[in-house]
C-alpha cells in the first residue's frame, strides 16, 4: 500500500500543561507562545486524529520559531507496553526560525492508547508556529 493523505482538514487544537498558549488563524497556522518557562514535557499543543491499531501514519507539518531555535518533542500517541506502563513515542525536532517541512512516521500497535499528534515544547519562554498539512497512512514495509 502506497502512501496515502487520510487527512487533510482544519484541525481541532487543544493545549495541556499551564506553561502555554495558542490560538489558531484562519489558514490554520497554531501560533503557540510558551509563557512559563519549563522541563519540554511540562507542557504542548496536540492535535488529535482518527486512527486505526495495526497500522503505521506519515505526519507532515510545518514548524518554525518567532526568534532562536527550540527543541520540541513530537508525540504520536500512547501505547501500553508488555508490563503494563503507558509511554508516548516520539521523535525530537529542533526548528528554527527558517519555516521548514518536517515528514515524520510511526508505526501503530494493538496496544496504542490514544490518536494524538502531540508538540511538547516547553522550555525557555518564546513563541513558535505550527500548521499541520496532513496525517495519513504510511507503508509500514518502509517503517
Amino acid at each position: 500500500m502506497a502512501d496515502t493523505a487520510i487527512i487533510e482538514k482544519k484541525y481541532s487544537w487543544a493545549k495541556w500543561g499551564d506553561g502555554v498558549t495558542f490560538s489558531v488563524d484562519k489558514d490554520d497556522i497554531a501560533t503557540v507562545k510558551v509563557v512559563k518557562e519549563s522541563y519540554i514535557d511540562n507542557c504542548g499543543v496536540v492535535v488529535p486524529y482518527d486512527g486505526e491499531k495495526n497500522s503505521a501514519y506519515k505526519y507532515c507539518f510545518q514548524a518554525w520559531t518567532k526568534i532562536g531555535t527550540r527543541e520540541i518533542r513530537v508525540c504520536f500517541g500512547s501505547e501500553e507496553n508488555a508490563s503494563g506502563h503507558v509511554w508516548h513515542p516520539f521523535e525530537k525536532i529542533t526548528i528554527t526560525s527558517r519555516k521548514q517541512t518536517y515528514e515524520l512516521k510511526c508505526k501503530i500497535s494493538g496496544n496504542w492508547q490514544d490518536f494524538t499528534l502531540s508538540f511538547n515544547c516547553g522550555g525557555a519562554i518564546g513563541e513558535l508556529y505550527i500548521k499541520v498539512i496532513s496525517i495519513g497512512s504510511a507503508d509500514v514495509e518502509v517503517l
